[in-house]
């Protein structure tokens, strides 16, 4: 098995608890994430550990839908989400952190992409030029986080 890690940080002008609103609010990422296209609740109100969602998204050229799960919480400050497609399982960890400019949001990802089946295959993209695309995707992500905020 195979784990890369992906990390990006972006500064917001925007107090911590406005930015940890939008981004904890899961029903909102089809108008607040771009590659997301669609999100249904499995289990759990709100944004609490044990939160789990069904995300349908844009994923290295094509729709892949992914069972998200909030894995841990420290309020108003971090959250962690684990997920998983094939046998590739994918984590990420956001934090806020205070700024000069207000806040700063920091994410990294790390994606075990496994051996077998769709695993294999993100193995494979994940040495050539997927890798790239999952940076980008990430990234497009924080991206689209700050944007929700202004």
């Amino acid at each position: 098995m195979a784990v890369q890690q992906v990390t990006g940080a972006r500064e917001i002008i925007a107090e911590a608890d406005t930015v940890w609103k939008v981004i904890t609010d899961i029903d909102k990422y089809p108008r607040t994430r771009t590659s997301v296209m669609k999100v249904e609740r499995t289990s759990g109100p709100g944004f609490e550990v044990g939160t789990a969602w069904t995300e349908q998204r844009y994923f290295l050229g094509a729709s892949a839908s992914f069972d998200v799960e909030v894995t841990a919480i420290e309020d108003g400050k971090s959250y962690a989400i684990a997920s998983s497609i094939g046998d590739s399982t994918f984590s990420a960890t956001y934090r806020l952190l205070p700024s000069s400019l207000g806040t700063r949001l920091e994410a990294e990802m790390a994606v075990d992409s496994g051996s077998e089946g769709m695993g294999g295959w993100l193995k494979s993209m994940m040495g050539g030029g997927g890798a790239k695309a999952v940076k980008q995707m990430f990234e497009q992500d924080l991206d689209d986080f700050v944007a929700s905020i202004r």
